[in-house]
């Protein structure tokens, strides 16, 4: 038994039921090493030769923001599954598809699960799944995990799963000749000073986040920051000067890039690209030092920009919520970590 499979995907999207449905009662659970996520391991007995299968912890994004999502990442990335079935619900493809894509720009062989095939039927949604594969460029196969349709089919396609990685601009840039293998890319970031705590958390945010984007990548290692925190009012001069590459402000003169104020475009039912997506009932769970606290995703939005808004702890007990801009560096850290957590909601829808 040499094969290994891995099953990734958003959490509810079936992929627990998919996982017991191929391997039934040959399997264990443990936790993963060093961590306290449950690990769940299985062998499939379906083919000419058994498989070992690997139910990899729910994630959103590879942009780890949870234990769960580094867990997922850094097993992905360690290149130990010949291949990763990405399971997604059949019935909201575009807010699984996010996923998807990450996992076959980061590693070979990802075969696309759309589950749950049989509840998109009832609720009278249809999808092509050859369409589907044509535009993604990955193999698609449907499912219904509960009634164990289409399983073989699936099996089938990710234990013939050959293909590489999904190519990206700057994998083409190195073989056109237009980067060299050992060219590194660096980013210079404009910010007004280098003593505001704001200032700082931010160009820290935007490091870690490019950083942790082109893990897995011909990028991963290559990107070098440096950081222009003297621009004071003078963000218009530094751009046109080709002076700075991006801007981290808020409070200047002009269009300046403030995350906290412009996510309320992606967030507001005025501004969103999503109308479908209502933000004032779809609630995010977000961890804050050794507390995890749950709002909606519009209350979210309003307490970063200092309302005061309320939410539910772990115990569910009521909490208000409100993270204005401070100068203190914990309170800093928390309006980041809340905008990083609504940055990975937005990209999923």
């Amino acid at each position: 038994m040499n094969r290994v499979l891995a099953l990734a995907g958003n959490p509810n999207v079936g992929k627990s039921t998919l996982f017991n449905a191929l391997t039934g009662l040959h399997q264990h659970t443990g936790n993963w090493p060093g961590k306290t996520v449950e690990r769940c391991e299985g062998v499939w007995h379906g083919g000419e030769e058994d498989c070992r299968l690997i139910d990899l912890p729910g994630a959103y994004s590879l942009h780890a923001r949870s234990a769960e999502e580094a867990v997922t990442r850094d097993y992905l990335l360690s290149g130990e599954a010949q291949a990763v079935i990405v399971v997604c619900d059949a019935a909201c493809l575009k807010r699984n598809l996010f996923l998807a894509l990450q996992v076959a720009e980061a590693v070979p062989r990802a075969v696309v699960c759309v589950n749950l095939l049989d509840e998109a039927r009832r609720r009278h949604v249809s999808v092509d799944l050859e369409r589907l594969s044509r535009e993604m460029g990955l193999p698609v196969a449907g499912t219904s995990a509960r009634s164990r349709t289409g399983i073989g089919e699936l099996m089938e396609t990710a234990l013939q799963a050959n293909h590489p990685r999904l190519r990206i601009a700057y994998d083409e840039a190195i073989e056109q000749g237009l980067m060299d293998e050992d060219d590194v890319v660096q980013i210079t970031v404009g910010t007004p000073n280098t003593t505001a705590a704001f200032y700082n958390n931010g160009y820290d945010f935007i490091v870690n986040n490019y950083t942790e984007a082109v893990k897995g990548t011909k990028l991963e290692g290559k990107l070098t920051f440096t950081r222009d925190g003297t621009l004071g009012n003078a963000f218009s001069e530094a751009l046109k000067s080709n002076q700075v590459d991006m801007l981290f402000g808020v409070g200047w003169t002009g269009s300046t890039f403030d995350p906290y104020g412009l996510i309320e475009a992606y967030t507001s039912a005025n501004y969103q690209y999503d109308p479908s997506w209502d933000t004032t009932t779809d609630e995010l769970a977000i961890t804050l030092g050794d507390e995890t606290y749950t709002a909606t995703v519009w209350d979210w939005t309003k307490a970063i920009s200092g309302e005061v808004v309320t939410g539910k702890n772990a115990a569910g007990e009521t909490v208000e919520l409100s993270f204005p801009y401070s100068t203190d560096t914990e309170e800093a850290d928390k309006r980041i970590t809340v905008l990083g957590a609504l940055e990975s909601a937005v990209l999923m829808h």
